[in-house]
């Protein structure tokens, strides 16, 4: 990610320019995967991470061509995986369907037997 300045020259060009432009301050055009505009400057992709941190070595390079600018990495991601969610629930109470007590949480959904009070 290079982070630019509100009215820095390098957002008005268009992508293929600016990729090009990218790949030309890299000896090696391959690392570069494509480019394109973001709102807080150009976003880089890398086919790895390997090559996202062989970018990161041509800061310098980068700082020249782009001048006010920060080349930075984005932040790793971590992936959960979600096993299915159980669509009934026993309680001491009864079985419960998930998604209808979701739904009646809802403001103005609410049970009539939650709002008339038991005599």
């Amino acid at each position: 990610m290079i982070r630019l300045g509100k009215d820095h020259e390098a957002r008005k060009p268009d992508f293929l320019l600016i990729r090009q432009q990218i790949q030309q301050l890299i000896p090696d055009s391959t690392l570069v995967s494509d480019a394109w505009h973001a709102p807080s400057g150009i976003k880089i992709l890398a086919s790895t991470p390997a090559k996202a941190a062989a970018i990161l070595q041509y800061k310098d390079a980068f700082a020249r061509r782009f001048g006010n600018a920060t080349l930075e990495r984005q932040a790793s991601w971590a992936t959960f995986i979600v096993g299915p969610l159980p669509k009934l629930i026993i309680t001491l109470d009864r079985k419960q369907d998930l998604i209808d007590e979701l739904f009646l949480q809802e403001p103005g959904l609410a049970l009539i037997r939650d709002v008339v009070p038991i005599r």
